[in-house]
């Protein structure tokens, strides 16, 4: 099945299949174990569950979820009964933004690889 992969080491949004087994989850995201994040529209992201403890490739921010994501995304759709099913949405629709996380004073803030600046929320 159709699933979007979000790629924070090479920066890039890409189509990628999905078997259905679970395990290949750990193999796309690159990690050990792994959590919904949340939902926009009809679809899920699925990322390391221990990514903010050690953000070793980099972050994202997927637009309309409140704070950037560490690691690899991967993005799916579930249907009533919980389980995956193709992604709905397409990537041209996808917002991602690529950046940084750092401190601002007292605040923390997220730093785009184009420059943009903004305060994460508490």
């Amino acid at each position: 099945m159709r699933a979007i992969l979000i790629d924070p080491v090479k920066k890039v949004v890409t189509e990628v299949e999905y078997s259905g087994d679970f395990n290949q989850i750990y193999e796309l995201i690159h990690a050990s174990c792994f959590t919904m994040a949340g939902r926009i529209g009809k679809d899920d992201m699925f990322v390391d569950d221990e990514g903010l403890f050690d953000p070793k490739f980099g972050w994202f921010k997927w637009v309309g979820y409140p704070t950037p994501l560490a690691g690899y995304g991967l993005l799916m759709g579930t249907d009533r009964a919980g389980e995956t099913v193709a992604a709905v949405s397409k990537i041209e629709d996808l917002e991602v933004e690529f950046g940084i996380i750092g401190k601002m004073g007292d605040q923390t803030g997220w730093l785009t690889n184009d420059g943009k600046l903004s305060v994460i929320p508490e």
